[in-house]
């Protein structure tokens, strides 16, 4: 095992992060990592022993503490909040920099979609569909054209598409650079004009779902996870995450904290940060 996860500095800077979501989940992540549910008491003790004193933020009334730890992939952090109530591995997630963050959030067969989506959209609309209807804001009553898909509301009036009289001399909208008017145009159009075909994701772009930095990205957060797998001690009592089961214990004997036993205020001397440093240097 050779990646040795640390605390990351006080200073340690980044955009955003995520626990669970669509397509998105550090709970399940861990499963694949521990294959099992590790028990939220043992890992805060590990924890504690191992990396000392919380060094992140988290929820005063869901969380106990909270440690964001360094990844093999620079910009990327694991956090640590050990859960104590039942179910899933709920004890990770993963923050990042806005760098690392553009790179995870790539979809390279969704983006082909929607690229392909977005040219048959304005190309109906071009031909078709701005002569039968106008995109803007309008009254709720007295307005001649007909408001046949509502947006949103705002100062009396209202936002959406609007069906054109028969006889109008105005040159039709463009569209504009807008994701949200894309999308629900084309569901838009899939539900009134069946007759027109827009494209559907193929099987290519659903294989090319997962980059590979993000590949890449999963196994730096495994990697880290299993390195918690490491046996720390106290005094002659060696354990790790899973308390001192033997059999779950992976890689060499990782020292404690180099602070431990040391009060919170200790930790930012001149004597404490050069005992850690040193720490640092003989573990290299």
């Amino acid at each position: 095992m050779k990646f040795s996860p640390e605390v990351c500095p006080v200073n340690t800077k980044w955009e955003s992060g995520y626990a669970g979501g669509p397509g998105k989940n550090v709970h399940k992540v861990a499963d694949e990592a521990f294959g099992g549910k590790v028990p939220g008491e043992w890992l805060t003790c590990y924890m504690l022993r191992r990396f000392g004193h919380p060094n992140a933020g988290s929820d005063p009334h869901k969380d106990l503490c909270a440690w964001m730890l360094t990844t093999p992939i620079a910009g990327l952090f694991l956090i640590v909040h050990p859960y104590l109530g039942g179910g899933g591995n709920y004890h990770f997630a993963i923050r990042y920099t806005k760098e690392v963050g553009h790179a995870l959030d790539r979809d390279p067969g969704r983006e082909a979609v929607r690229a392909r989506r977005e040219k048959a959209i304005r190309r109906w609309w071009d031909t078709r569909g701005g002569k039968l209807y106008a995109l803007g804001m309008g009254k709720k009553e007295g307005d001649e054209d007909e408001l046949v898909h509502l947006c949103g509301e705002k100062d009396g009036l209202v936002g959406g598409l609007w069906r054109r009289p028969l006889k109008h001399d105005r040159p039709h909208d463009k569209l504009p650079k807008d994701d949200m008017v894309l999308w629900w145009l084309g569901c838009f159009i899939e539900k009134q004009h069946p007759e027109v075909k827009l494209p559907m994701v193929t099987k290519r772009e659903r294989a090319q779902r997962t980059t590979r930095y993000q590949h890449k990205a999963k196994a730096a957060v495994i990697a880290t996870m299993r390195a918690l797998l490491r046996p720390t001690n106290v005094r002659d009592l060696d354990f790790n995450i899973y308390g001192r089961d033997n059999d779950k214990s992976v890689g060499p004997h990782v020292e404690p904290f180099a602070d431990a036993g040391y009060a919170a205020e200790h930790l930012y001397t001149v004597v404490a940060r050069k005992r850690r440093a040193d720490a640092k240097r003989a573990s290299a």
